[in-house]
């Protein structure tokens, strides 16, 4: 993996590397550098790595979406909170008393649906779940064609 890292090691430059940490399953790649540097280096080191194929990045499942997919999305494309509609009511509820632990039911579900495509879309990429499928597929056809 060395061999590919010399784009990735070369974005260091002049900086302090105090220690760096690969993992025995090829999904970790530590590096310890100084804090006031992290926040700028990170996002840069995350795409390199990518674009050199330095980890395990064929399967999404295991790497997920680039430093940009995740942070560059554009603003405008997020609603308001489903708070500040019900702002008045909230703060009326407060007055009654606190602690109070709100939650707004068709986020909740909205949430919950996304969680659930999520899961199924990774549940039938995965290879387990393939294999699973087959297995049962086999199971079924066996119990039929012995009955």
């Amino acid at each position: 993996m060395l061999h590919r890292l010399s784009a990735v090691l070369a974005e260091f430059g002049p900086l302090r590397v105090h220690l760096i940490s690969q993992s025995s399953n090829n999904l970790n790649l530590t590096f310890v550098v100084d804090e006031e540097v992290a926040a700028d280096l990170v996002p840069r080191l995350h795409e390199l790595l990518i674009k050199a194929e330095a980890m395990r990045v064929e399967d999404a499942a295991v790497f997920g979406p680039s430093w940009r997919e995740l942070y560059t999305k554009p603003q405008s494309t997020q609603s308001a909170p489903w708070w500040r509609a019900r702002r008045t009511d909230l703060l009326a509820l407060a007055r009654t008393g606190t602690p109070r632990y709100v939650y707004d039911l068709a986020s909740v579900r909205a949430n919950a649906q996304a969680l659930r495509r999520k899961f199924r879309s990774w549940i039938a990429g995965s290879t387990r779940s393939r294999r699973m499928r087959t297995r049962q597929s086999w199971v079924k056809s066996w119990h039929k064609n012995s009955a």
